[in-house]
């Protein structure tokens, strides 16, 4: 269902006073075109049909993983623009994630629950 975008307006009225009025115009027809996740910070999107927003204001599996380098800190385009050569396929149901490396012959697998390491 779609729902209105509305904007006030303080308008002066046209009769050479300082007096304003208010008038609520209707100024577009919001429309969500897609819902894009990213399950792991830094690497490719997973378009969704729907998503469940938690209490926070976050979308659930939205980079709910991130990858860390062996100083423990995250890994990021910011830092290591190479994090952007990965390719990656994300199951949402089978919590698991296909790596593309450069120039690697077929991609690794990581179940992400099994092989989860909390920072």
């Amino acid at each position: 269902m779609a729902v209105p975008f509305f904007a006030n307006y303080k308008l002066r009225i046209p009769d050479g006073s300082r007096k304003y009025y208010y008038e609520l115009r209707i100024i577009s027809m919001p429309n969500l075109a897609k819902i894009l996740l990213y399950p792991i910070k830094s690497l490719d999107t997973m378009e969704v049909e729907k998503a469940t927003i938690l209490p926070g204001g976050a979308l659930s599996y939205d980079r709910e993983f991130a990858i860390i380098d062996a100083q423990a800190k995250f890994v990021n385009s910011k830092r290591d623009a190479k994090i952007h050569l990965l390719r990656s396929e994300f199951s949402l149901q089978e919590r698991v994630i296909h790596l593309q490396f450069p120039g690697g012959q077929s991609p690794r697998v990581f179940h992400l629950h099994e092989e989860l390491t909390p920072i």
